[in-house]
């Protein structure tokens, strides 16, 4: 028998959560979930065989804010968006930026692949590459840190 507030209860749980579909089984029956186009507010998909060079609109990734009080030269460059992060074009090639590596404002460091819609991750600064926090093929969440640049 469906469990109305239970369901209810899984349409508000996926309202803030960055997924766009659900499907669970319960008592013997199984309900699933979807979120619209418009709801997921997805820009649509366009294929993507190579990386293109960023174009001056693609935008920087925030916050960008200072590591710590000693180090008020280091910036850090967080994603916006939750996805996969991807330090090379392709599984395997050369990655867009590594650690020490000298980078110019406007450079793609990386990028964020979610629902096969890939998102440059952009130099905001012109400086060396200190640190790579995120991990070639992870998940991210909006804010987490990726480069620390300096």
């Amino acid at each position: 028998m469906l469990d109305l507030p239970w369901i209810r209860g899984l349409i508000e749980a996926m309202r803030d959560a960055p997924i766009a579909e659900l499907e669970v089984e319960r008592d013997g029956c199984r309900v699933a979930i979807r979120r619209s186009v418009a709801a997921r507010e997805a820009p649509t998909p366009r294929p993507v065989d190579t990386f293109a060079p960023p174009i001056a609109s693609a935008r920087v990734e925030e916050p960008i804010h200072p590591v710590d009080a000693d180090a008020d030269t280091d910036h850090v460059v967080t994603t916006a968006d939750y996805g996969v992060f991807h330090r090379a074009a392709a599984a395997g090639g050369v990655p867009f930026a590594t650690e020490g590596q000298q980078v110019g404002v406007g450079q793609q460091l990386g990028v964020i692949e979610a629902m096969k819609v890939f998102s440059p991750i952009i130099a905001p600064i012109a400086g060396r590459v200190v640190e790579v926090f995120a991990v070639d093929g992870a998940e991210v969440e909006a804010g987490s840190r990726l480069f620390r640049l300096r």
